[in-house]
């Protein structure tokens, strides 16, 4: 029995392998598991080499060109922790970083009840109306786990489609000098 692999998941693997190649690092035995063996065959197939997994947008990268940037809090699940949100440049000459036309996100946290002190989270970022995906389980969470932006009663902040959970957003991404 073989398991369907979502776009998402593909895009995420395919981030995780470019990022790896990029810093010249290979996975360890611990990460390679076999979601994400077969993730990474598949990424494969369809980014045949490491110029083709990441094509680069135009203009000078900014980590703030995004309303998904910035701030958040997870109030509900984790009171206490926060969460930074910033784009990816691709580290040669200070482009976007894309992965099939979306955006590379980092997700920067951590300190809230019941979760680890600090993590680290990939995200793909689909257009400020489009949506974000995050895989979560480096913090035992799950992968390909989508949310939109919303601005309405709760606030301004991500709403995530399958739990409904909302992080506000608390302050918006500052660019670097």
């Amino acid at each position: 029995f073989v398991q369907p692999i979502s776009e998402a998941a593909i895009m995420l693997a395919a981030l995780h392998s470019v990022l790896l190649a990029t810093l010249g690092l290979s996975p360890s035995p611990l990460v390679a598991t076999r979601r994400a063996a077969l993730a990474s065959a598949a990424a494969a197939v369809l980014c045949r080499d490491r110029a083709s997994a990441a094509t680069y947008g135009g203009g000078r990268a900014s980590r703030c060109d995004s309303i998904f940037a910035g701030t958040f809090t997870d109030p509900i699940n984790h009171p206490g922790g926060v969460r930074e949100i910033t784009l990816n440049a691709d580290g040669m000459g200070g482009r976007d970083a894309t992965v099939m036309g979306r955006r590379l996100a980092t997700v920067a946290g951590g300190g809230g009840r019941g979760e680890p002190e600090r993590f680290r989270l990939e995200a793909l970022v689909d257009g400020d109306d489009g949506g974000i995906t995050i895989d979560f389980t480096p913090k035992g969470g799950p992968d390909n786990f989508r949310g939109r932006f919303e601005a309405g009663g709760d606030g301004e902040g991500i709403r995530f489609v399958k739990d409904k959970n909302f992080w506000p957003k608390v302050k918006a991404c500052t660019p670097l000098p």
